[in-house]
């Protein structure tokens, strides 16, 4: 039941395409949490006003909020988060988007998640 929040700069969301990565994860979370992939719910905020340490203009960011059931190992949750970081360093660094901060943060659905 993974929900990933991609949170992002307008100008990091001019430059990547999102189907190509939420496709991607999905498959990666299917594969490797594991879940059903057709139970992974993906989307995308965009934000033109943010602020980043002491600068605006050339400061960039992109996040990602990752919901899981609960029951994974740490083990698992902290490689599921590596891979996913190293995947968004390689998109990034292909995009030549300097000064993009890079965040991930797992967390578990509470015990009263209805779907």
């Amino acid at each position: 039941m993974p929900h990933l929040i991609l949170e992002c700069s307008e100008k990091i969301a001019l430059n990547i395409n999102f189907n190509s990565i939420f496709n991607h994860l999905h498959q990666y979370l299917a594969d490797n949490l594991p879940t059903q992939i057709t139970s992974c719910k993906s989307r995308v905020r965009i934000y033109d006003n943010y602020f980043i340490g002491n600068e605006f203009e050339k400061n960039l960011f992109l996040h990602l909020t990752l919901k899981i059931l609960p029951g994974r190992t740490p083990e698992t949750k902290n490689r599921v988060c590596e891979y996913i970081h190293h995947y968004f360093k390689g998109l990034i660094r292909n995009s030549d988007l300097e000064k993009t901060s890079i965040s991930i943060e797992l967390l578990e659905l509470s015990a009263f998640y209805f779907k």
